[in-house]
């Protein structure tokens, strides 16, 4: 199961934690990106702490992620609006402090 996935961009964002520097989980996350990637899947993987300590670099990477997906796709009738709400509904605002 993926952490984060959105189908019309084919993007999945991963958070890993301190197991995931383990040498079976290594390989394990390798392979599964390898065959996410094979179906067209970008994967874009982020330490936990980074969400926690680096929370704005780790939006900074995926927006520039979500921009250069969009770019591949985008139509004059279909932009990305960065305003929008989230997607589970929670304000944007609300997770900043």
């Amino acid at each position: 199961m993926l952490d984060f996935y959105c189908p019309t961009l084919r993007l999945a964002i991963e958070l890993d934690g301190g197991q995931h520097t383990e040498v079976k989980h290594e390989a394990k996350d390798k392979q599964r990106d390898h065959w996410l990637g094979e179906r067209g899947i970008t994967v874009l993987r982020f330490w936990n702490s980074d969400i926690t300590q680096n929370l704005n670099s780790v939006l900074e990477v995926i927006a520039t992620k979500v921009g250069e997906l969009q770019g591949a796709q985008m139509t004059p009738t279909r932009r990305w609006r960065a305003d929008l709400p989230l997607s589970g509904g929670g304000a944007p605002s609300a997770r900043r402090r």
